[in-house]
């Protein structure tokens, strides 16, 4: 990474930093200047979501009194999990970062790290491991100390194949296993900004996410879509409100993931009711929305009841755009989402902006299962030595 004389304030470093992350996952857009060399143009995927990133980052406030990673990580504040309230527009909220929340294209999310920034793969960078704690059986394969992949549940088929169903069967609380399904570094480092704690023991940092980690409306999605949809070919994406209100209706059992700009959302259908499942970048986790937290939205909701809400939502933005009114949230918004589904980006064409893809061919439960133990295990040793170690985050991070 090379930068520039005068270019090195922190909103670039966490600009260029998410290209790193980029580069290592793989090809990036850029012209080729004929040299062996690729600029970046401003308009592509890769440089908005870099932007976005960058810019969620210097926004972001410090944990809220009676909040902080200091005081949750030392078992400072009560047993019950305080959670940031719905996203208000007031900034007042502690954001857990992971992606672009607010993309209309799922690879447009920023991608989570699967090595270190120097390169290696995880690892203890020379620290001293604190040992094991006691109580954790439940989180390892079998309940025996030492083993770091989790065995995958006893196959037992399971009636409707809901994905809260097969999370629960793991026996791990639904927000630590939420967090052990992404990449540890990917996490962590989402908290670069973050002083309080990028200074915390490894340990203390796994244990204040345990009672605080929110995610990222499109990886939850995307997470959600990798477990139960297919193996076999991409989904075919469906645009319009009308095509989209369209596929909802459809009778018999589905799955389905529902985008704007402003949040993305997943649907299970069975029979005439769904089951939304979600989360909200600084607000609430899908731990939250499974358990019908009442700031995570709505959990179960008639079919019929799901489309006539989204298109009063849709209409009622229209009307406001073509009466030239300000932009503001349907109430039905919050009730459903816990913050807004659309935003101003979503009213720039004709129509509003929304697609989905759906399935019908649902994974049958054991195979659901199956993937969400190889997503556990691909990250369960590093997520394992974080939990047990007291190495600094930060020098953790970026071992000298």
């Amino acid at each position: 990474m090379v930068i520039g004389s005068g270019g090195a304030d922190r909103h670039t470093l966490a600009h260029e930093l998410t290209h790193v992350i980029q580069q290592g996952q793989g090809p990036v857009a850029g012209t080729d200047r004929g040299d062996g060399t690729s600029i970046s143009d401003p308009s592509d995927r890769f440089e908005r979501a870099a932007e976005a990133n960058a810019t969620r980052v210097m926004d972001s406030p410090t944990p809220q009194p009676g909040t902080s990673a200091s005081e949750s990580a030392s078992g400072g504040v009560a047993a019950d999990v305080q959670r940031a309230p719905a996203a208000t527009g007031d900034g007042d909220l502690t954001v857990q970062r992971m992606g672009n929340c607010f993309s209309n294209e799922p690879d447009q999310d920023v991608p989570l790290p699967t090595r270190r920034p120097d390169g290696r793969s995880g690892g203890r960078p020379g620290g001293q491991s604190s040992g094991g704690r006691s109580g954790r059986s439940g989180r390892r394969s079998g309940g025996q100390s030492g083993s770091s992949a989790l065995a995958a549940p006893v196959p037992v088929p399971l009636p409707a194949a809901q994905l809260g169903d097969i999370l629960r069967r793991f026996g791990i609380p639904l927000r630590e296993l939420e967090f052990r399904m992404f990449d540890p570094h990917g996490v962590l480092l989402s908290f670069i900004d973050d002083e309080e704690m990028m200074g915390l023991p490894l340990n203390q940092a796994y244990t204040w996410l345990t009672q605080n980690f929110t995610s990222v409306c499109g990886e939850t999605v995307n997470i959600l879509r990798e477990t139960s949809y297919p193996d076999s070919g991409a989904p075919q994406r469906i645009y319009g409100l009308d095509q989209v209100l369209g596929r909802v209706s459809e009778a018999g059992d589905a799955n389905l993931e529902i985008h704007t700009n402003g949040h993305t959302f997943f649907v299970e259908r069975r029979g005439p009711e769904c089951r939304i499942l979600q989360s909200y970048i600084g607000s609430y986790s899908l731990a939250d929305s499974l358990a019908g937290a009442s700031h995570a939205g709505t959990t179960t909701i008639q079919t019929a009841d799901l489309v006539r809400h989204l298109r009063d939502i849709a209409q009622h933005h229209m009307t406001d755009k073509q009466r030239t009114q300000p932009f503001r949230a349907h109430p039905d918004e919050n009730r459903l989402f816990g913050g807004p589904l659309f935003n101003e980006q979503d009213l720039r064409g004709d129509e509003i902006n929304i697609w989905c893809t759906a399935t019908s061919a649902i994974r049958p439960a054991n195979d659901q299962e199956a993937s969400v133990t190889t997503r556990l295990n691909q990250n369960a040793a590093v997520w394992d030595e974080i939990r047990d170690s007291s190495v600094i985050t930060s020098a953790w991070l970026f071992p000298s």
